[in-house]
């Protein structure tokens, strides 16, 4: 878990933990980890033939252009979505990341029943992943919804009889009731 995650994960259960004692410390579930994005940049930059792989010196030039980096980076992840990484060291298919968490959130399911409130603390491509099985999206329109997460929102998927609804999707209210644009942010 990332470390901001886990701190974000703390601070609830203390908010909330004086409560239900029962959320005083926060658990860690690895099958939620993001997927790693700085793999399949690198992986870009060594295996794509076409031209459009950067050196590092490029690299770090388009970092400095946010929309630049934003198109080579969603650019990045379809071709993952296609499979053209699946061989690259260090990097997670996108049907092995995706099966991940998808296992994790029925395991969440089996594990806990149903008629209970649950909090997960995870990034966005987790999320993407969860609302493609919900939705039954194909994975390029899960990605494509995903690129609108917020830093902080929320979602909401409620659970029955095996069955999952989304309820809410990338919800601001915390942040907007704050009225500070400055924690509206995507990455």
């Amino acid at each position: 878990m990332v470390p901001y995650l886990l701190a974000t994960a703390q601070a609830f259960c203390n908010l909330y933990g004086v409560h239900r004692p029962a959320l005083q410390t926060p658990t860690v579930i690895e099958t939620f980890d993001e997927y790693d994005g700085r793999a399949l940049v690198a992986a870009r930059c060594r295996f794509d033939r076409d031209g459009t792989a950067l050196s590092a010196e490029g690299l770090k030039r388009l970092r400095q252009d946010q929309r630049g980096f934003q198109a080579y980076f969603a650019d990045t992840l379809n071709r993952w979505l296609d499979g053209v990484y699946d061989s690259a060291p260090g990097v997670e298919t996108w049907d092995c990341f995706y099966r991940r968490v998808a296992n994790g959130i029925q395991q969440i399911m089996d594990r806990n029943g149903q008629g209970k409130r649950l909090a997960l603390f995870t990034s966005g491509g987790p999320i993407t992943a969860v609302v493609k099985r919900v939705l039954g999206l194909s994975p390029r329109t899960a990605v494509e919804l995903g690129w609108q997460l917020m830093n902080a929102s929320l979602t909401i998927i409620q659970y029955n009889n095996g069955r999952m609804a989304l309820s809410q999707f990338n919800n601001t209210t915390q942040l907007l009731l704050e009225r500070d644009a400055a924690l509206m942010t995507y990455r």
